[in-house]
């Protein structure tokens, strides 16, 4: 009989993301082989009951996460994170450390210093290595110090995308077979059109509307607020185009401003993060992503699985995932207008919006499961 194997991993938070989706779809696919712990360093449990039910134990630390500029409350916190983290360890007694995110990163990796031979690793989710703050502010060298010790002491750092990959080797000249490339997965049903009627309904939608969706955190790098002024541009187009934003963040009030200033309060709408992404693609006519920069996006995949047209920016792994004209429309980052201008094209030309959304669906099969992603990490934890 094959052991089981316990899996601890430790991510900052259980907000919605796509990191946290990823660990969702691994404790799910990658059972009975293995067993799933969840440690959470803060209190944001949004995905806990999906990790429960996808047959994890989740473990919420529930800490705060103070400045390093308040370095007597951060270090409290540091010392806090790593005790709690080695408690955990000695109950579960993991086979296998994986850390997403970067104070799980951090901390996982410290806390591993106490457990003699622990098998750590790492997932990085973005190319971007760091903040955006200026070189200028201390704490910018002082992680990338860290860092260049962090990564060091993991058995492998799996990199979303080709770019993720090459901005760790280029900042941290890390070994070359330290750092493996594993893009994101999902699972790929047959795509169901049988609700898609309902949904529109629900929405008010007319058959000849244009229902655009995106999916993903209400965050600056994600891009919406160019949807939303890509919107405004198409209000004299012959057909209505309206856009739903799933999905919860920061940025949700600037959002809502802009869509009030821009007289978009028909057409434009904020749903929050919803339990029904499954119907929503299969509501929509064409699925778009503004993203100003991006690793691999579960959200991009499940699009392509639902064989809908998609209208991308030009950046990180989408250009990994998608070919301009092969399997999507690529637009540059931050320019509403050719958003806008993609979007009418694909509105007009139902051939090629169907051919797109084919070619998108033949490749999310071929490359991008969560069946291929189990197999891929799995070869990584045994080394």
């Amino acid at each position: 009989m094959t052991q089981v194997k316990t899996v601890l991993y430790i991510v900052d938070a259980l907000n919605v993301g796509g990191a946290q989706e990823l660990l969702v779809q691994l404790a799910r696919h990658t059972a009975p082989q293995f067993r799933t712990v969840v440690c959470s360093l803060q209190d944001d449990q949004a995905m806990a009951a999906r990790l429960a039910a996808a047959g994890a134990e989740v473990v919420v630390l529930g800490l705060t996460r103070p400045s390093i500029l308040r370095p007597g409350q951060f270090l409290v916190s540091v010392v806090g994170a790593i005790r709690g983290i080695l408690r955990l360890c000695a109950r579960v007694q993991p086979d296998i450390i994986h850390c997403h995110l970067a104070d799980a990163t951090l901390l996982g990796v410290a806390a591993s210093l106490f457990l003699p031979g622990a098998k750590v690793f790492i997932t990085k989710h973005t190319p971007v290595l760091a903040p955006g703050r200026s070189w200028l502010d201390f704490r910018q060298p002082l992680r990338r110090a860290v860092l260049w010790l962090v990564y060091r002491r993991a058995r492998a750092i799996i990199a979303v995308s080709q770019e993720t990959r090459e901005a760790l080797l280029d900042c941290y000249r890390l070994p070359p077979d330290r750092v493996v490339t594993i893009a994101n997965g999902v699972p790929i049903p047959a795509p169901d059109q049988t609700r898609a009627a309902a949904c529109r309904a629900a929405f008010g939608l007319a058959p000849q509307d244009v229902l655009v969706l995106n999916v993903g955190r209400l965050v600056p790098v994600k891009g919406q607020i160019h949807l939303v002024t890509a919107m405004a541009g198409l209000s004299g187009a012959p057909r209505r185009f309206v856009l739903l934003l799933a999905g919860e963040g920061p940025c949700r009030e600037e959002l809502a401003r802009s869509i009030a200033a821009q007289g978009l309060g028909e057409r434009v709408r904020l749903l929050g993060d919803r339990d029904d992404v499954p119907q929503l693609y299969a509501a929509a006519d064409i699925v778009a992503f503004a993203s100003l920069s991006e690793g691999t996006s579960l959200a991009v995949i499940e699009a392509m699985a639902a064989a809908k047209p998609i209208v991308a920016t030009a950046v990180g792994g989408n250009c990994e995932l998608l070919e301009n004209g092969i399997s999507a429309l690529l637009v540059p980052p931050a320019d509403p207008a050719a958003l806008a201008e993609a979007l009418a094209v694909l509105a007009r030309d139902a051939p090629l919006a169907n051919r797109l959304g084919q070619a998108a669906r033949a490749k999310a099969v071929a490359g991008y499961s969560i069946e291929r992603v189990v197999e891929s990490y799995a070869a990584v934890w045994a080394r």
